[in-house]
């Protein structure tokens, strides 16, 4: 998964403001849609458009990913497609079929 940012299918921003609450939701779902679980992600690249979002977007990956060994980057940007994003996370994983 490419780009997962925090909102529903019809635009609506998840957590406006909330870095915590912006991370992850999608990943998940996206997971389960494809017939897998978060278990099966291997790789997380992780964008925050300030340092100040890094330690709120890592707690929630550590609560979502509890227990998952994954390797993971990040970076802070300039900005997202959205102003009023502050979290786009990548994800790698395998499925089994």
């Amino acid at each position: 998964m490419q780009g997962e940012v925090s909102t529903l299918l019809d635009g609506t921003l998840i957590g406006p403001g909330d870095p915590r609450a912006q991370a992850c939701r999608n990943i998940d779902q996206w997971m389960k849609e494809a017939g897998g679980h978060l278990q099966d992600v291997y790789k997380l690249t992780v964008y925050v458009t300030s340092i100040d979002c890094r330690p709120a977007v890592h707690e929630a990956i550590n609560l979502w990913f509890e227990g998952v060994q994954h390797c993971s980057t990040g970076g802070v940007v300039q900005g997202l497609a959205d102003t009023s994003l502050l979290v786009e996370i990548d994800a790698v994983a395998v499925v089994d079929p």
